[in-house]
C-alpha cells in the first residue's frame, strides 16, 4: 500500500490514482537515497578519525551522540506505534459496538415489518 505522507512522516492518506502512487514511490525512493547518503557521510567521517587516543576519543563521542539520537528516534517511533495501535483498537471496539447496536435495531424492527407490509398493501396480491 502506498500513501501520501504528512510532514510528520506518518501516512496521511492512501494513494488512489497512478499519479499519487508515483509521487509516493518517488518520495520513498528519495528518502532511501538521502538515508544512504547520510550513512555514506557517516562512514567517511569515521574513516577520517585520526590515530591514537585522541582520535579514538573523538570517534567515541561522535558514536555516543549518534547512539543517543537513534535511540530517541526508536523510542519516538515505538511510542507513535503504540498510540496508533491503541487508536486502532479503540476504533475497532467502537465499530463493533455500533454494529451490535445496528443489529439489535434491525432485529427489533423485524417484528414490525409484517404489520407494516400488510398495512401498506405491499403484501397483497392483486
Amino acid at each position: 500500500t502506498v500513501g501520501a505522507p504528512a510532514a510528520s512522516g506518518r501516512l496521511e492518506q492512501l494513494a488512489t490514482t497512478e499519479a499519487e502512487r508515483r509521487r509516493a514511490i518517488d518520495g520513498l525512493l528519495e528518502l532511501a537515497r538521502s538515508t544512504y547518503e547520510e550513512l555514506e557521510a557517516e562512514a567517511r567521517n569515521i574513516l577520517r578519525v585520526g590515530p591514537g587516543a585522541e582520535g579514538f576519543r573523538i570517534l567515541s563521542v561522535a558514536l555516543e551522540r549518534h547512539r543517543c539520537f537513534w535511540q530517541g528516534q526508536l523510542e519516538e517511533t515505538w511510542t507513535a506505534w503504540q498510540d496508533a495501535t491503541r487508536r486502532m483498537h479503540r476504533f475497532g471496539d467502537e465499530a463493533m459496538h455500533a454494529w451490535g447496536g445496528l443489529a439489535k435495531a434491525v432485529v427489533g424492527a423485524q417484528s414490525f415489518w409484517p404489520q407494516a407490509l400488510a398495512g401498506s398493501g405491499a403484501g397483497r396480491r392483486g
